[in-house]
């Protein structure tokens, strides 16, 4: 008989057994709870008194905010953990705005299925990113069909189906080297139009498209000698008081590829 157990992901440090045993009270006898302290981020599995129980725990409860802490719910279940490992339901979503939160999207992308987890990557370089994994392939597909091209937040997102970690492997050893777009970040407040970015690039080159974002700018330049002379001489030179950063910016399959590896990494 499979047993009812859940882990719960992301809590806070101060979270024992006795506050997950209270914090879980609603849901029926608590059989067993194991804190795994090891782990990055502290995870807890629990033991229940039913699966039932244990599905409607992590319905109810996925996401919950503890002070800055947003916990994770996942059914530590066979068919679950076989479905998480096979990926085959698990989209990879581009444009997140900022501030968007884990909780949010699962309740968006609800709308095409049971959503088992939402990953919202925070590492700068691939910072506007997210992976949701439903329960079943047919509603990842639903999603790409139906809400690709969609507006969260005033942002359009882009989805696609996440590929292997193999296949990313791949693409990260075939990273664009002839990139000319790149990331301004600090920028001075006077930089707020696109003309302003090319003014404000004018010593290292010209700007053939430019975009400012709440976060800084985005500027093309006319060839890859350019972008990296930006690079190299501009980044962490201090303007008005500010640290410049500038960073290449990468494409979709790069951006997934970098994450997907690094993820690969932490589970060696």
């Amino acid at each position: 008989m499979t047993a009812p157990i859940i882990q719960i992901a992301n809590l806070p440090e101060n979270a024992g057994e006795q506050f997950l045993r209270d914090f879980l009270a609603d849901y029926g006898p608590i059989v067993k709870v194991v804190i795994l302290e090891q782990l990055k981020k502290n995870t807890a599995l629990v033991q229940l008194g039913s699966i039932q129980s244990a599905l409607a725990a992590c319905h109810d409860l996925n996401y919950t905010r503890l002070n800055e802490n947003q916990l994770v719910f996942t059914p530590a279940l066979p068919e679950y953990i076989d479905l998480i490992k096979q990926q085959e339901s698990t989209i990879f979503i581009s444009g997140i705005a900022d501030g968007i939160h884990s909780d949010q999207l699962a309740e968006v992308f609800s709308n095409f299925g049971d959503v088992i987890t939402v990953k919202i990557p925070t590492e700068e370089e691939v910072k506007g990113i997210a992976y949701v994994q439903y329960l079943y392939p047919e509603s990842a597909q639903q999603a790409i069909e139906q809400f690709n091209g969609a507006e969260i937040q005033e942002s359009e997102i882009n989805i696609m189906k996440y590929e292997s970690v193999q296949k990313h492997k791949k693409i990260k050893n075939n990273f664009d080297k002839t990139f000319t777009t790149i990331l301004i970040q600090n920028i001075p407040e006077y930089v707020t139009e696109p003309a302003d970015v090319g003014a404000f690039l004018i010593d290292y080159g010209t700007v053939v498209a430019a975009r400012v974002v709440k976060t800084g700018a985005f500027a093309t330049m006319s060839s890859h000698e350019e972008a990296v002379k930006v690079i190299k001489e501009l980044n962490g030179k201090e303007i008005e008081g500010k640290t410049i950063s500038v960073l290449r910016t990468l494409s979709l399959e790069e951006k997934a590829a970098l994450y997907s590896s690094a993820q690969q990494q932490q589970r060696q």
